[in-house]
């Protein structure tokens, strides 16, 4: 089994220049991210609003892990991998539906969701072991996609009806040389490969990063992270473009160390050593998590060794800021949860309903100050309507203009 490290707890549009590897980001929009000079973001300095919507399901039905939101104009979806599940809103957040999708191996069964898309055509495609099942919003079963290679993240262009995977950097050996070793591989809805592009640049191979969303939306496009590549591009199903280049400074990963993975073999173990020994160890940032665009803000997240910091760029002022991996919640002092999603002018997470009462209490117990708060009442109140097994709640943190 090929190497990939866990998320915790949680260019060119011909085959000839897909070939090459992208050298010059002077012509990119540069993010210059500075660790030595973070300092707690205050949610304050930068929302304009928090809203809480508690998620409603009939009867007795209690959404269980949620691991990514998917949002499109009128409804949102959200991967319940606990259940195998996606569970269907409105944009205001009332229940439409549960797609439970089921477990095995036979036709429209998956052994485990390991992503979802949402399409304008209220479609769920969601990604297993070697295939994709399709279904309606309303739960009707519609077709599957068996494939035979490596992916782990996928997304799917409407305009062209092909889908593109994310390899996660595995070589996919198994392929021919045409479309071995690239780590976006596109297909069409019989599984058949019609092109592949981003070949994995040299020491980066069979080192995996998994995180909710490697395709995050933004505007109509679609855009994409490799991990270990600091940059950010647009894809369509015909190629890809650099859009954002990101500068660590010293803490980024220079082509010497990559040089030397040679020295290590490409087994489970030996990719751990190489990180730990040649990225943790050394400071540099070795992963990108959480990536969302907004009208006026980027935010994200990157580890440096085993630290997480989080990262708001100012688009307007071309400034950016580091933080540590938890805004401080300075507008009700509610619990600060993970990003998973961005809408417009957004930020979309999940709060475990417990984690919020008990961040209530921590409050009332030791600064009562600030559990006075007229804002912190009225989360007061949203946590009273609730008890520690309800459904999560959906927090909306929209950002100033």
């Amino acid at each position: 089994m090929r190497y990939l490290i866990p998320l915790i707890a949680l260019f060119l549009t011909s085959c000839n220049s897909n070939e090459r590897e992208i050298q010059d980001h002077n012509d990119l929009e540069q993010i210059s991210i500075d660790v030595s000079k973070s300092e707690e973001i205050m949610m304050s300095d930068f929302f304009d609003s928090i809203d809480y919507v508690t998620l409603k399901t009939p009867d007795s039905d209690v959404i269980g892990r949620i691991r990514k939101i998917v949002i499109q104009d009128d409804y949102m979806a959200f991967l319940d991998q606990a259940k195998n599940s996606i569970w269907i809103h409105t944009a205001e957040g009332e229940y439409v539906n549960e797609v439970a999708i089921p477990v095995g191996r036979g036709p429209g069964e998956l052994e485990q969701i390991e992503d979802i898309v949402f399409t304008g055509n209220n479609e769920i495609h969601a990604l297993g072991a070697f295939k994709i099942v399709v279904y309606k919003m309303d739960g009707e079963y519609q077709r599957e996609v068996p494939f035979r290679f490596f992916i782990y993240r996928f997304t799917y262009d409407e305009d062209s009806e092909l889908y593109i995977g994310y390899a996660a950097n595995s070589l996919n050996d198994i392929l021919d040389n045409t479309h071995s070793g690239k780590n976006l591989i596109v297909f069409n809805n019989k599984g058949e490969i019609v092109d592949s592009f981003l070949p994995i640049p040299e020491g980066r191979q069979e080192l995996g990063y998994l995180v909710p969303n490697k395709f995050p939306t933004y505007n109509g496009e679609t855009l994409f992270f490799p991990h270990l590549v600091d940059t950010v591009y647009t894809i369509t199903s015909s190629g890809a473009s650099p859009k954002y280049a990101l500068d660590y400074d010293d803490y980024s990963v220079t082509d010497e160390v990559f040089a030397r993975r040679s020295i290590y073999d490409n087994s489970e173990h030996s990719a751990f050593e190489f990180t730990e020994n040649e990225l943790w160890a050394n400071d540099y940032v070795s992963n990108m998590t959480f990536f969302n665009e907004t009208d006026a803000y980027i935010f994200f997240r990157i580890g440096v060794g085993r630290t997480q910091y989080n990262v708001i760029y100012d688009k307007n002022k071309k400034e950016s800021k580091v933080g540590p991996m938890k805004f401080v919640n300075d507008m009700d002092f509610g619990f600060v949860p993970n990003i998973y999603a961005s809408y417009d002018t957004a930020l979309y997470s999940i709060i475990e309903a417990g984690d919020l009462i008990r961040q209530l209490n921590d409050l009332y117990e030791n600064e009562p100050e600030k559990y006075a708060q007229p804002n912190t009442q009225n989360l007061v109140r949203l946590a009273r309507s609730v008890s520690e097994n309800n459904n999560p709640i959906l927090q909306i943190a929209t950002f100033k203009e």
